[in-house]
């Protein structure tokens, strides 16, 4: 035991782990991992041309030998760091002093076979597929993105979703697959990666599609007002008086678009928002004219104020709405995740399995 409790020790003076202890990555662990995969040690995952960084298939088997994770994660790891390493997931935004950070989002058969959870607890602790998939996601930016402090983070407060940010969709929703809705075949498997900021909780009310997405949407609208992609997760209580009223996930996510907004008068009050990161910029609440509280600025619809109540990136990005159907059977609550405002965009990847 001694020579597992120096690995762990050399780890922590290496800077090489997040704070937790890790699970030393013998040579024979590594290797394990990366046959399970059918991958060899040096093929690349995913690289950062910009900062001439690439992710090989060792690193990646390392750290999620490091996170606890087992071999049969090998394979949704190299899809969710092939996703991240998209051009339009945009990751080096990720080291922004607002400290975003990433979502990854499992959906498919795997989700039962290998038993990730999709009820209670949906976002931790307690699910070692959960935690330990997401743990890895994360040393892997760690150590080999160098998103780290002394590296390229420049968070001002961090986020405690850091340590590890995974959730699994509902195989059995009343909606089918969150994959489908994304342009996949009905029996693959998928990742979703997604920048964004901590989870935010409502407990709603109502027993009609209408009266409970009211509530969704003044949450939203009130939050950082960013346009682009949300995610919301929406357990089976409500999925079930959506779906009996013949609301889909598409039908949803219209209402959403549709609806979320504020008015110029809330937008002034709030300064941070109005004029941001543009010429007219004054950090501060800015007194209303007479008639701007009835003035409605959309969330996600293009319109004559999107000048002064968005910062550019956020005019380029695609508005949507990512509806996760899962958590646990009691309870009246919803929870959204608001995107990192500048340019990230969700990606999805197919998760290929070994025959």
């Amino acid at each position: 035991m001694k020579g597992y409790y120096d690995a762990v020790e050399l780890y922590y003076a290496k800077g090489w782990t997040d704070g937790l202890p890790i699970v030393p990555p013998t040579e024979d662990r590594v290797a394990e991992f990366l046959e399970y995969a059918d991958v060899e040690p040096d093929h690349v995952v995913g690289e950062i041309p910009e900062r001439a960084v690439y992710v090989r298939a060792e690193k990646v088997a390392i750290n999620a030998v490091m996170a606890g994770c087992l071999p049969h994660h090998m394979p949704v790891l190299i899809s969710a760091i092939e996703a991240v390493c998209e051009p339009e997931f945009h990751v080096n935004f990720l080291a922004s002093i607002s400290s975003p950070w990433v979502l990854t989002i499992l959906s498919g058969p795997i989700v039962k076979e290998m038993g990730f959870n999709c009820g209670l607890y949906l976002m931790g602790p307690g699910n070692r597929n959960n935690a330990t998939v997401g743990r890895a996601v994360s040393l892997i930016f760690w150590n080999c993105f160098q998103a780290k402090p002394g590296g390229v983070m420049m968070g001002c407060l961090g986020h405690p979703c850091r340590y590890s940010f995974c959730v699994a969709d509902n195989p059995d929703s009343v909606w089918g697959p969150l994959h489908v809705e994304r342009g996949f075949p009905v029996d693959a498997n998928c990742v979703t990666v997604f920048g964004g900021f901590i989870p935010r909780a409502q407990r709603l009310s109502g027993k009609t599609p209408e009266a409970v997405l009211n509530y969704l949407t003044e949450a939203i609208s009130v939050d950082w007002f960013s346009r682009g992609a949300y995610v919301v997760i929406v357990p089976p209580y409500y999925s079930s008086i959506m779906h009996e009223a013949g609301w889909s996930r598409r039908k949803i996510e219209e209402h959403l678009i549709e609806n979320c907004g504020a008015s110029v008068a809330e937008l002034k009050w709030r300064g941070t928002k109005w004029g941001r990161l543009r010429s007219v910029y004054v950090g501060n609440p800015i007194p209303a004219d007479f008639g701007d509280q009835h003035r409605f600025v959309p969330l996600f619809k293009s319109s004559e104020y999107d000048d002064v109540a968005f910062a550019p990136g956020e005019l380029q990005r695609k508005p949507e709405i990512i509806i996760v159907n899962g958590g646990a059977e009691a309870g009246q609550y919803v929870a959204h995740v608001t995107p990192y405002s500048q340019s990230t965009e969700p990606v999805t990847k197919e998760i290929r399995l070994r025959k």
